[in-house]
């Protein structure tokens, strides 16, 4: 409850695990705050958007795996999913991996670069 009380000065963030705010607002039908701000791929792209001046539709998801499905047919022309759920699309050449936010090369993908290798600050 530390960052609910905190000042809305931009200053106080809370990263957590769905069960750890999925579970409270289900069980709260008046939770002290929206305890659905989205998700840390949402709020990365959302930062990097920003921080090259760019804007992008947010189209909401409810799995990487709808995502994919929609990269895929060619519905959306690009989405931030994790590397362990979308492998096998990049393997088959089906979706063209960007640049990713680790700091360092993923051993599965090691052709694709960092968003850093890119000159893209990222951290």
């Amino acid at each position: 409850m530390a960052v609910v009380s905190a000042p809305a000065d931009g200053y106080s963030l809370l990263f957590s695990a769905a069960s750890f705010t999925i579970v409270p607002a289900a069980l709260n039908p008046n939770p002290p705050c929206d305890l659905l701000i989205g998700s840390t791929g949402h709020l990365i792209m959302a930062s990097l958007l920003s921080q090259r001046g760019l804007t992008m539709a947010h189209v909401p998801y409810k799995s990487s795996a709808d995502v994919l499905r929609d990269l895929n047919g060619g519905v959306l022309q690009i989405g931030w999913v994790d590397t362990t759920s979308s492998l096998s699309l990049i393997q088959a050449g089906k979706i063209r991996p960007l640049p990713h936010g680790a700091t360092v090369r993923a051993p599965r993908t090691p052709d694709v670069p960092p968003l850093n290798d890119v000159g893209i600050p990222f951290n």
